[in-house]
């Protein structure tokens, strides 16, 4: 029976040997905290994202298109608040 490949795999032996480990749970490091939330991965290749109270469990892929959906985001907030008033805005 073929395994498929994970992508993450060689990258998280190097990945879990340069972060400090999460307090809580010594198979993750931490790859982001701040007030607000941090960022942990497993050595199992699970990002734990969590924000307040919750914590999402997902493939690192998904923290990857979630940056790339929030850039986007913010790109656009960005242009909008640059954009001249209209005479309506008033």
């Amino acid at each position: 029976m073929a395994h498929r490949h994970d992508p993450n795999a060689s990258l998280l032996p190097r990945v879990l040997r340069g972060f400090e480990r999460a307090p809580t749970e010594p198979s993750r490091v931490v790859l982001a905290a701040d007030a607000h939330g941090r960022v942990e991965l497993c050595a199992c290749g699970t990002a734990h994202l969590s924000l307040g109270a919750v914590t999402f469990k997902v493939p690192l892929q998904a923290i990857v298109q979630l940056h790339a959906l929030l850039g986007d985001a913010l790109q656009r907030l960005d242009r909008a608040d640059r954009a001249p008033a209209s005479p309506d805005d008033n």
